[in-house]
């Protein structure tokens, strides 16, 4: 699951980053906002990277699995939270691309 998610987020960090040509990313480059969602999409994308290697090894650890349970519950709530914010600045740039 987190794999397909982070396969999702590059393929729309790769739609802005491709749009850049357009005058919508040109003002969000002025003010700085392009900046903020691509650094905000990296530690996303880094969030679903490092749950999703957390979650392969503590299939492996019989030891620790209480643990790394815990750390990948913790690690998934941060994602939502994040995917929540990324998703909504996502949707204002996709919304207004044909303005």
């Amino acid at each position: 699951m987190y794999g397909i998610l982070l396969g999702f987020l590059l393929t729309l960090i790769a739609i802005v980053v491709s749009l850049v040509g357009t005058k919508l990313v040109s003002n969000l480059i002025k003010t700085s906002h392009y900046n903020n969602l691509l650094s905000n999409s990296k530690i996303l994308a880094l969030l679903y990277f490092f749950t999703l290697i957390i979650a392969v090894v503590g299939l492996f650890v019989q030891k620790y699995q209480i643990p790394v349970f815990i750390l990948v519950i913790f690690l998934s709530i941060m994602i939502i939270v994040y995917s929540l914010r990324t998703a909504y600045k996502f949707f204002q740039i996709f919304h207004n691309v044909g303005r």
